[in-house]
């Protein structure tokens, strides 16, 4: 594996091709050399991971809108997270979380909350007639 660190800000980040790890568009993630990312885990764009901090199992990270998400140092992804987040309202995780960013997190998850239900009544498998889904005679 070829690696190529770059600084920023004080902060070294890697430059090398690492499983799970994927560019969006103009969108490359930043992960700093200290970090630790599970094999299969997804950072996707729009990221940015500072020192010393993980992404375990199964986790996905996507940023895909210029809003970017930054873990902060010492900071972790837990197993089977997954984190987003919407055009002007930033994610940001790290040890010292300020009011703004607790409201920012209580805000992403109302907006999941709210939309469950839609989600829930909407959501129909393809392949189920009675829910008015496709069979691929039908296509």
């Amino acid at each position: 594996m070829d690696q190529e660190d770059i600084s920023l800000n004080s902060i070294t980040y890697q430059s090398f091709t690492m499983k799970g790890v994927y560019t969006l568009g103009n969108y490359v993630p930043q992960i700093a050399s200290s970090c630790w990312v599970a094999p299969n885990a997804a950072i996707i764009g729009n990221v940015i991971m500072e020192e010393s901090c993980s992404v375990w199992f199964s986790a996905t990270i996507r940023g895909d809108n210029k809003e970017a998400i930054t873990i902060g140092p010492r900071a972790n992804v837990q197993d089977n997270s997954v984190l987003h987040a919407d055009a002007k309202v930033p994610l940001t995780i790290g040890k010292d979380l300020s009011e703004e960013q607790v409201q920012g997190l209580k805000e992403s998850a109302d907006h999941y909350v709210k939309n469950a239900g839609w989600f829930k009544a909407e959501l129909k498998p393809m392949d189920d007639d009675e829910a008015g889904g496709f069979t691929p005679s039908k296509l």
